[in-house]
């Protein structure tokens, strides 16, 4: 009997004992479970911050600036015209090219003013009476500011006054080095006048032609004073 005794309170102590060591031993890997839960949750919450950083919104004060350039830029319209010529006659020949770039502003959606400016090259050559051949060579630049007025949608009225800087064509005040030709400098003042089409193509280009009448001329020619002008517009 008493070795039952034994047997039995050894056979407990041996329960016991084991209950203990196993949550001894599975209380560490609770609390490391509870770290990495805590771990996950802070980087968790570190991306959801960076998320909202991202996701800031663009301040007033540049959106506001923002709409105020494109409301500009719907004003102003921006066009280029070219020049090309070539002509021969009695033992002389001429050739000029020309850029012409402007931009308008609209005052109104039919009203714009703004700037023109011109560059010109001229080349011309004559055959003179000793039989050499004397060349002509020279630039001309020139700036003014315009008004348009459109109307009907396709046509327009053109008013512009230009100060240009050129050479003298008076033969009379030519000096000689060689074959070539040294003319001196002059500035002409144009005051245009006129009207022309205006003809809308795809996405804001288009092309207008006019002619204009200069009603200041200031130099004697022998020349008409009447201009033809082609350009390419966009957005006018």
């Amino acid at each position: 009997m008493q070795r039952l005794l034994i047997l039995i309170f050894a056979m407990a102590l041996s329960w016991s004992v084991e209950a203990q060591y196993g949550k001894k031993k599975k209380r560490p890997r609770s609390e490391k479970t509870e770290e990495v839960v805590k771990t996950e949750q802070s980087r968790e919450s570190e991306s959801n911050e960076g998320v909202r950083v991202v996701r800031t919104d663009t301040p007033e004060g540049t959106r506001g600036n923002n709409e105020q350039l494109t409301k500009l830029m719907n004003r102003v319209w921006f066009g280029a015209g070219a020049q090309l010529s070539f002509s021969g006659f009695n033992g002389q020949s001429a050739f000029r090219a020309g850029l012409s770039p402007m931009a308008g502003y609209k005052i109104t959606p039919s009203w714009s003013v703004g700037p023109r400016l011109e560059y010109q090259y001229f080349s011309q050559r004559f055959l003179s009476n000793t039989g050499d051949i004397l060349k002509l060579n020279f630039s001309s630049f020139g700036a003014g500011a315009f008004s348009r007025l459109k109307f009907l949608d396709q046509f327009f009225i053109h008013a512009e006054y230009q100060i240009l800087s050129t050479r003298d064509l008076n033969l009379n005040n030519w000096q000689f080095e060689g074959d070539r030709i040294i003319a001196p400098k002059t500035t002409q003042n144009f005051g245009f006048i006129g009207g022309g089409l205006y003809s809308g193509g795809f996405g804001g280009l288009g092309t207008a032609v006019y002619i204009l009448v200069d009603v200041i001329e200031e130099v004697e020619t022998t020349s008409l004073p009447i201009y033809f002008r082609f350009e390419l517009n966009y957005n006018f």
